[in-house]
């Protein structure tokens, strides 16, 4: 007999909701998302209910582009990091066994962890992304140059074991999908099985989502997308991966449908032995996170929402899984096209709550394209600084839009569009560092070692903290000397205050000694490096800040950098 399978089987009765306004509310929903289709920003299936009433089921566009066959319901996606819930919820389901305990360091199942980080990082921790491991999807090069590789446990335990903690174990939070690694691990030395094999038994079969599982390399699976990328002109396949790289914390599949029933199931009790236990995976801990759930309120019109969801992405596919406890809604949103499933999941919300919608702007990667292709590389340069001056609501010009399609040029070996894009960028975002190191790795490629030099040295100079361009200058042949810039402490005091990012939203800048701590509004105190008086860095996330300067008075502002966006804030304090 299976000792987990003690669930009850969900078989949800979903049903039209017949009534006019509700009608215009499926059509308006209809048209929102067809309206994103149709902008290329979105390409797959989209679930919407509250309670057991169905408002929106439907296919858009294409799962596989080869044989023009269309995305239904029914169609089957890769789901990235939505696993991640599955995976806290098989931990808790241990938990509720007596077979594992969350406030105990991980060394308890792992015994044969090659690293005394075993000994100091709790279950917990890895549940809420507060241990401090580095993230292997976040090592320098791993996704494109090691992702299609076998990375069993052992090898991929060998592989981040050696590397020092980014932070000592629950004082901060960062995104990791180390730690849900290491808990697929756990699962499997505590029950015997083999991950999916666990994830069937424990809450595939026993909630009857029949259409959900794991994928190993070689399956056929029936009714699956291909996964693609969305290019300025059509699509391409996405790179191949090989899927023991993201495990437990990445590397399931399913449709909207078994999501909803899955998400429908989670909060009615039907998963766990006690509404305790499932408070516990719902609780925001740090940076609203619980277990494999994120847990924040939505802005809707003069209220707020709660909103419990998460979001995944992987080689060629995107989703989003929403649920708001207290109106009863649940939004599923899958994507094979590398597409916006979150944005779509906002935009669904903002109609539910009787907002207009917000459509993402077209990238300006797109045009970039078109001029390129259509009226060549001498003339791009002139019309893309014409379209930020005289087209900047128009389109988005973050950093990322340009830096895929110079990526996308580079791997096509078309190096001499790829460096002409690129150089648009640093000349568009000239305090990034990331914009120097691909620019640096184009040159790197055309052979033009000494201008590469130059372009990883700058992104250095901004960020003393890039671990790749330290190591594209290693390759390069050049060795780097680690520079320790210090600050006085009479400049430090000019930073120190209270800035306001936006309303309700403020970070604070503090002094212990010679180091600046940043915290902002919910958020844990991080420290801030100097690369100048003006110049700081972050080691825990890629940001820098810069700070104005009024000569010796206090600095009036500063410049949040991050993600490609520069975010001013005021003085306040």
């Amino acid at each position: 007999m299976n000792r987990f399978a003690v669930l009850v089987p969900v078989f949800l009765l979903l049903v039209i909701v017949p009534s006019t306004r509700a009608q215009d509310l499926v059509r308006k929903l209809d048209e929102t998302v067809s309206a994103m289709v149709a902008a290329k920003h979105f390409n797959g299936a989209v679930l919407v209910t509250k309670g057991e009433t169905v408002l929106l089921r439907k296919g858009y566009g294409t799962a596989v582009f080869e044989w023009n066959i269309p995305v239904t319901p029914e169609t089957r996606f890769r789901i990235g990091s939505v696993t991640k819930q599955f995976t806290a919820a098989m931990i808790l389901r241990l938990m509720e066994h007596g077979r594992l305990e969350l406030d105990v360091p991980f060394r308890k199942y792992i015994p044969d962890y090659p690293s005394s980080h075993a000994d100091q990082v709790t279950i917990h921790q890895l549940l809420t992304h507060t241990s401090g491991i580095p993230s292997y999807t976040e090592l320098p090069g791993f996704m494109r140059a090691e992702a299609r590789r076998e990375y069993p446990p052992d090898s991929m335990f060998a592989r981040i074991a050696p590397l020092p903690l980014v932070f000592e174990p629950g004082s901060a939070w960062s995104y990791n999908n180390s730690g849900y690694f290491i808990l697929g691990a756990v699962i499997e030395r505590i029950t015997g099985m083999s991950y999916d094999r666990a994830l069937r038994a424990m809450l595939l079969d026993p909630l009857g989502l029949r259409a959900s599982g794991y994928e190993h390399n070689g399956d056929v699976i029936p009714d699956f997308a291909n996964g693609y990328i969305r290019l300025p002109v059509g699509v391409r396949r996405a790179a191949w991966l090989d899927t023991s790289v993201p495990y437990a914390a990445g590397m399931m599949y399913s449709t909207v449908d078994d999501l909803v029933h899955w998400t429908r199931a989670l909060h009615a009790g039907q998963v766990f032995a006690s509404t305790e236990t499932l408070m516990k995976m719902i609780t925001p801990y740090m940076e609203n996170y619980g277990y494999g759930l994120s847990i924040h309120e939505q802005e809707a019109g003069e209220k707020r929402v709660r909103v419990i969801e998460h979001g995944g992405g992987i080689f060629g596919f995107r989703s989003a899984l929403w649920y708001l406890p207290e109106e009863e809604y649940t939004i599923a949103v899958l994507d094979n096209t590398e597409g916006h499933a979150g944005g779509v999941a906002t935009t669904i919300f903002r109609v539910l709550h009787g907002l207009e919608p917000e459509f993402p702007k077209p990238s300006i990667a797109n045009a970039v394209h078109r001029i390129i292709e259509e009226e060549g590389l001498d003339v791009v340069a002139r019309r893309y600084a014409a379209m930020r001056t005289e087209e900047a609501e128009t389109w988005n010009f973050e950093e990322q839009e340009l830096n895929s399609l110079g990526y996308i040029y580079l791997q096509d070996g078309r190096t001499d569009a790829a460096l002409r894009v690129f150089k648009l960028n640093v000349d568009a975002y000239p305090a990034s560092w990331n914009v120097y190191d691909s620019y640096g790795e184009a040159l790197a490629a055309a052979g033009r070692k000494d201008e590469a030099i130059t372009q990883y040295r700058k992104a250095l100079e901004i960020n003393p903290a890039s671990t790749s361009a330290k190591q594209a200058l290693a390759r390069l042949g050049v060795t780097v000397e680690e520079v320790k810039i210090t600050v006085s402490e009479e400049v430090l005091d000019r930073h120190v205050g209270r800035y306001q990012l936006a309303p309700n939203f403020i970070l604070a800048i503090t002094r212990e000694g010679t180091q600046l701590y940043a915290q902002a509004t919910g958020q844990q105190k991080i420290e801030i490096h100097p690369s100048s008086e003006q110049h700081f860095y972050l080691t825990v996330v890629d940001a820098r800040i810069t700070f104005d300067q009024d000569g010796e008075k206090p600095s009036p502002g500063l410049t949040l950098h991050q993600g490609g966006r520069d975010m001013p804030a005021t003085r306040i304090q």
